[in-house]
């Protein structure tokens, strides 16, 4: 009878996702070491290894700045794009364009978004005339429950008029504004959860080669790329060789694994971040069509119940006076600060990086990566201030320890010599 199921289970998991599990001796699929012992039936691969093989020199071959455009208007620390260090960035993906439900077009995200900022592309342009600026189209909150927009992407993908309608209205946003690429960011096919469909998987990859057959026709040179999950949950829905084929590489989010209303662990955990990455070489993904993510940012929170940090839910709160005294350091790249005091070492919002890698290089980039991020968070545990006067002081450490990481990571690729 297990066996039975756990053949079922195997067939379910073949038709919908190209992520390869182990059928275990439980009856259902998996990719850890619960599900690849004795008894395993079938795919067990307890660690592959990336295609090509192990890092032997210097990897990195993009910089992808991520920008939530919904920044600009904060009002603590608002940034519009001209502030963005784009002297680092090889890329910029500008977050998040919206789709209309009905028209297919492309869109701001609320009416509290100005249009302005799309313009903004071409000051862009003229500052970096190389800089590649994707627009990021979907996100997190565009998949909600209970929203009319949740069930768009679906929608496109399921029909050839839909897909060629919506390819046709991104290829008409991309000239207008001058973007040179597309980002898109469904979250998530096929998750029940998130209101997915079974036929959302090949649905997808249709989507995708509709996107680059217009695309191609237009006589522009113009990027695909999409965001994909970190976790086998989401991931399992992806046919990720099928959207590979069309899409020029994949930005894996790596990063924001834990948070609010999880278990008290690191948001950026490199030993969970290498078990994403292991899905993806199983299915034999080319590691130089991966951009992995770092959250140049550090999280602050404090437990409900501190015994019970294995289960806890976290408060999330502002620091009105802590907030006052970083207003008054002008600190351009801060948003906003969420600490519960200046005990609390941690910073959000400044600024996420993608990091691409290419086929034989990828150990050795992740501990190159993993070194420069481990000494920004000791910089910031032995500089941060413990007094609240010196308020100022903290912004100021913060900005510049972010701004250090964006050039180390843009000196890693253009100056390999120091």
């Amino acid at each position: 009878m297990a066996h039975d199921v756990a053949k079922a289970a195997t067939a379910v998991m073949a038709q919908l996702t190209a992520v390869k599990a182990a059928c275990s001796e439980f009856g259902f699929c998996g990719t850890t070491k619960d599900f690849c012992g004795d008894k395993c039936q079938s795919n067990c691969v307890l660690h592959p290894k990336p295609p090509g093989g192990s890092a032997t020199g210097k990897t990195l071959s993009k910089v992808i700045g991520y920008y939530e455009a919904w920044n600009a208007r904060s009002k603590c620390h608002g940034t519009v794009s001209l502030d963005l260090p784009i002297s680092a960035l090889t890329h910029l993906n500008y977050a998040f364009a919206f789709i209309d439900a009905s028209t297919f077009e492309l869109t701001t995200m609320d009416a509290a978004t100005p249009v302005s900022l799309f313009d903004d592309i071409a000051s862009l342009k003229d500052i970096k005339p190389s800089l590649q600026i994707y627009i990021s189209v979907g996100g997190w909150t565009f998949s909600d429950n209970n929203t009319a927009t949740q069930p768009v992407f679906g929608n496109i993908a399921r029909s050839l008029e839909n897909r060629e309608k919506f390819a046709n209205n991104a290829l008409a946003f991309l000239n207008q504004y001058g973007f040179d690429g597309i980002d898109i960011d469904w979250e998530y096919p096929g998750a029940p959860d998130r209101g997915g469909h079974k036929d959302d998987t090949k649905n997808y990859v249709e989507m995708m080669k509709t996107l680059r057959q217009v695309f191609d026709k237009s006589g522009r040179k113009l990027g695909i790329t999409f965001t994909g999950p970190s976790s086998f949950w989401y991931m399992r829905w992806f046919d990720l060789p099928g959207l590979l084929k069309y899409a020029d590489w994949m930005n894996l989010m790596s990063y924001d694994l834990y948070g609010v209303g999880s278990i008290a662990q690191a948001h950026t955990n490199l030993t969970e971040i290498k078990l994403a990455a292991e899905l993806l070489w199983r299915v034999k993904v080319d590691p130089s069509q991966v951009a992995l993510g770092f959250g140049f940012y550090g999280r602050a929170f404090t437990l409900q119940d501190p015994l019970k940090a294995s289960i806890a839910m976290f408060n999330y709160l502002n620091d009105a006076v802590l907030r006052d005294y970083l207003d008054k350091a002008r600190a351009q790249l801060l948003r906003e600060i969420t600490y519960t005091d200046a005990h609390a070492q941690g910073l959000k919002g400044i600024l996420d990086i993608w990091l691409e890698f290419e086929p034989a290089y990828y150990a050795r980039a992740v501990t190159n990566a993993h070194n420069f991020v481990v000494e920004a968070a000791r910089i910031i545990n032995a500089e941060f201030p413990t007094d609240r006067v010196d308020g100022n002081k903290a912004a100021a450490i913060l900005v510049t320890t972010a701004n250090q990481l964006i050039k180390s990571v843009y000196q890693i690729k253009f100056n390999p010599n120091e």
